[in-house]
């Protein structure tokens, strides 16, 4: 799919190493994949679309990833973030939560940092790009109180911005 445009993965994990065998088991040639930790990473490159799903609130130096995130967005491209909001993580002290899978429990319960952000930080965060959407939401709002019915994934928010 998409013969015309290139990606480029980037892990520090070996599930990088899964994802390199994927493209490989498919056929998938306009594929990049780097092995190592975004912070200490050089990359020249601008990108349309960047995406940080599940990540940036594991790091702790999360305002210099945030920076350097936004330093590989082309003019007129996107930033997509997908961050926890503190809202999500309330229903498991309430409820048992079924993960459905192991990675997921790992991810949820077993991580040994891990932020939260409401959709008013996060968008002060991004003040020098602009705000298009945020999910699930309803039309833009109440995204912080439907992240707590999102407990299985610690209310994991995509956030959408555009760079000019």
């Amino acid at each position: 799919m998409y013969p015309d445009s290139s990606f480029t993965g980037l892990d520090f994990s070996n599930s990088i190493d899964y994802a390199r065998k994927i493209s490989i088991d498919h056929g998938i040639k306009n594929t990049a994949w780097i092995k190592e930790d975004f912070l200490k990473v050089k990359l020249e490159k601008k990108y349309d679309i960047v995406i940080c799903c599940g990540v940036m609130h594991h790091i702790p130096q999360y305002e210099d990833a945030l920076k350097k995130l936004k330093a590989l967005v082309k003019p007129g491209g996107r930033l997509l973030l997908a961050l926890y909001n503190p809202l999500g993580k309330i229903l498991k002290h309430i409820k048992k939560i079924n993960y459905n899978s192991p990675t997921l429990f790992e991810d949820q319960e077993n991580n040994p940092f891990e932020l939260s952000f409401t959709k008013s930080a996060v968008i002060n965060m991004c003040r020098d790009l602009k705000f298009e959407r945020a999910q699930p939401s309803l039309g833009n709002r109440f995204v912080d109180l439907l992240a707590l019915f999102n407990s299985s994934n610690g209310g994991l928010t995509i956030y959408t911005f555009k760079n000019g």
